[in-house]
């Protein structure tokens, strides 16, 4: 036993002299706007508490976020790590590599980062470790398209179960088991490189060989799992063989919001041609939210080309492209928030336009307000018939007035997503069509209650609002 301590202690010191450790948090880009480390206010870690199987290693700086105040993360902290334990459990390094050599047991580490001098602490429990005695499919069943390239089709994970991973033999027999098995039913399972966070092999799968008749398939996968043992696991899986259409077109899904240090995905924020069933790959990139943008680094994207953190308070786009087809590109807002906003009230609230309908009289006037708008957001307001009303717009208001009879539908977007309409019925101008007179008041006069006149927009130097914002 204490020579296997000295060897994980060993191992330690190497990664402390500069060794590379699997890690499998994203790493993100440089920004222009990270906050300075002299400036840190905060450290906090994403738990309270890890549980790290035997054997294993976490790297604890990616566990971290320094804040600076409620608007902004520094990206490059000076860490320094240390731990209680004094049972030889755990072995944690300056870096923040934490190995653990035991199957029970627990310790405190705690972080200091040496410019503001603010630390953090967190729980790290050892648990029982140890190679899987089994593997299980992710998807359990699986759709290829007979058109798509293996790169177009849905990854096959193969994922560790009953332990906390695959040794070496047993990623190997593995992948031989995988491959002979599909191959057996036409289909070519390429292994993909490296392996994501639970440690699973990744297949590439290539139906092209497939025979236009084979609706369907049963792959049965045996491996052997244990050492020295002739009983082999095994797992079924379904295939499903369709003709399928390549995604041809994208649109925007949404805009992004997130406070700074949190994350976001964006391929959440696309939707492609509603036949398409593959081929739904983009590429993304962080650009200027317009031309009066001073900067874009108020989010930076991951290595894996999709992921995003919020850096510090402000607002950018991401600009997407699908993947084969250059015409195809959409642009979406990002904006970033002050830590805790995205759990307030205010922010919570859904963007609308009010009213949702009205009656106005030809040269009357209803005025439309869109409510819990982005100050420096793109409003439109869209008329569905110029012929029947007018629009005059003031950012986040917008007076319609009748011209003609009829019904029209007023559509307000921000940043070119749709949030509201409104219905508006136009009408005579006088009660008496015939005589087209009123002997009671002006046609101004006769705007249905709930709305108002045609009336200039003051602002209130207190707030900034409109002295009629009340009414809305």
């Amino acid at each position: 036993m204490k020579k296997k301590k000295l060897a994980s202690l060993l191992m330690s010191l190497l990664l402390a002299a500069g060794l590379s450790v699997p890690a499998f948090a994203q790493d993100f880009g440089d920004s222009a706007e990270s906050g300075n480390p002299e400036d840190i206010t905060q450290l906090v870690f994403s738990q309270s508490s890890y549980t790290i199987p035997q054997d294993q290693s976490l790297d604890l700086k990616n566990e971290l976020t320094a804040y600076c105040g409620s608007k902004q993360i520094c990206l490059y902290p000076d860490y320094e790590f240390s731990t209680d334990d004094t049972n030889l459990v755990f072995s944690v390094t300056s870096d923040g590599i934490v190995d653990v050599f035991e199957s029970s047991g627990s310790a405190t580490v705690t972080v200091r980062e040496t410019n503001s001098n603010k630390k953090a602490t967190c729980r790290v429990v050892a648990a029982k470790g140890g190679n899987a005695t089994n593997f299980k499919f992710e998807p359990t069943a699986l759709t290829l398209y007979r058109e798509a390239d293996a790169d177009q089709q849905q990854i096959l994970r193969v994922v560790p179960a009953n332990g906390s991973s695959f040794n070496s033999t047993q990623r190997a027999n593995l992948q031989a088991a995988v491959e002979e098995a599909f191959k057996e039913n036409g289909i070519i399972a390429t292994v993909a490189d490296g392996t994501d966070e639970e440690g699973a092999l990744q297949f590439q799968l290539d139906c092209a060989n497939v025979d236009d008749t084979v609706k369907s398939a049963s792959v049965k996968v045996s491996a052997e799992m244990r050492d020295n043992s002739s009983n082999k696991t095994s797992k079924t899986i379904r295939v499903t063989f369709r003709d399928g259409t390549e995604a041809k077109r994208i649109a925007r899904n949404g805009t992004v919001t997130i406070e700074i240090g949190k994350t976001a995905d964006l391929y959440d924020y696309i939707k492609y041609n509603s036949n398409a069933s593959y081929g739904k790959e983009c590429e993304f990139a962080l650009d200027y939210y317009n031309e009066n943008a001073d900067s874009m680094d108020y989010a930076v994207l991951a290595d894996d080309g999709h992921t995003i953190k919020g850096i510090a308070v402000g607002r950018l786009k991401a600009v997407a492209n699908l993947v084969g087809n250059p015409d195809a590109t959409v642009e979406i807002p990002i904006s970033v928030v002050a830590r805790g906003q995205t759990n307030t009230d205010d922010n919570n609230a859904k963007m609308s336009i009010t009213p949702t309908s009205g009656s106005i009289r030809v040269g009357g006037s209803v005025l439309l307000t869109a409510k819990n708008v982005p100050e420096d957001s793109d409003i439109e307001w869209i008329a569905g018939d110029d012929n029947l009303i007018s629009i005059n717009t003031n950012g986040a208001r917008a007076t319609v007035r009748g011209l003609s009879v009829g019904n029209v539908v007023v559509t307000a977007t921000v940043d070119g997503e749709e949030i509201g309409r409104a219905k508006i019925t136009v009408s005579n101008a006088v009660d008496n069509p015939d005589n087209n007179t009123n002997t009671n008041s002006d046609p101004e006069d006769l705007t249905p209650p709930g709305f108002l006149p045609d009336v200039p927009i003051v602002v209130n130097p207190g707030t900034g609002d409109s002295l009629f914002s009340h009414l809305f």
